[in-house]
């Protein structure tokens, strides 16, 4: 039916066991998967099921004999139309193609806005280390932490100097490289449980859990020690 249509052309391809559907899938992505539920005994369920949780492609069931009870166990478990054979009709199963493909995109769509506007949210646009609100939200969370179980926290505020005359004379995009490359600096040499934030232009903020003054300052001697080691390649 699908390959006899001549408004839309349909790649299509069969698998007659759940064996053939893992390895197609494996090898390519579909568009959208049509899955019959008698497909050789079969359990098409768990197939379903198993398309939904990992995002493969949306999914249209085709049931030999429908009734109400089926229609809602597969939309209950992911499909996104269900289709009794006897009122398969090109018209109806094209548009239930499209309409199925067209929903799964803008649903996928918006899940990576929805993380783009969470990642902006706690990462700072250019430096890609943590924003001033969130390391400001982490400042107040140890600070409060550290007095509660008697904690030392050590904090650095790390300033550019200079850093205008970097923009004056090389221009905005060679100021943007050395903000993203001493930022990816303080990370790298930080342990994983220090927080490391832009506070400003060219200002950065580190916290040091459990961390003391005199170990504080060695660290922030390092810092600076990389830092003026650093060699920034601009256009």
């Amino acid at each position: 039916m699908l390959s006899q249509e001549r408004a839309i052309k349909f790649i299509c391809n069969e698998a007659s066991t759940s064996e053939e559907i893992e390895q197609f899938v494996k090898q390519q992505t579909p568009d959208v998967i049509v899955l019959s539920l008698d497909i050789n005994n079969d359990s098409a369920m768990e197939w379903l099921q198993h398309i939904k949780h990992d995002n493969i492609a949306p999914v249209i069931v085709l049931v030999g004999q429908g009734n109400e009870q089926i229609a809602v166990d597969v939309m209950k478990s992911g499909a996104y139309d269900y289709i009794p054979k006897h009122f398969l009709a090109i018209e109806h199963f094209t548009k239930s193609i499209i309409k199925a493909f067209e929903q799964w995109h803008l649903i996928r769509e918006t899940e990576r806005l929805q993380k783009e506007l969470e990642h902006l949210a706690i990462y700072d646009a250019l430096s890609n280390i943590l924003s001033r609100r969130a390391i400001m939200d982490h400042a107040t969370a140890e600070m409060q932490r550290g007095k509660r179980h008697k904690r030392k926290l050590s904090v650095l505020m790390i300033d550019i100097d200079m850093f205008k005359l970097v923009n004056d004379t090389h221009g905005h995009h060679a100021g943007d490289i050395v903000i993203k490359d001493i930022a990816q600096s303080l990370v790298t040499n930080t342990r994983g449980s220090d927080y490391v934030g832009r506070y400003g232009g060219e200002e950065f903020l580190i916290l040091l859990p459990e961390t003391s003054v005199d170990k504080a300052v060695l660290l922030a001697e390092k810092l600076r020690s990389h830092v003026e080691q650093l060699k920034f390649d601009t256009d």
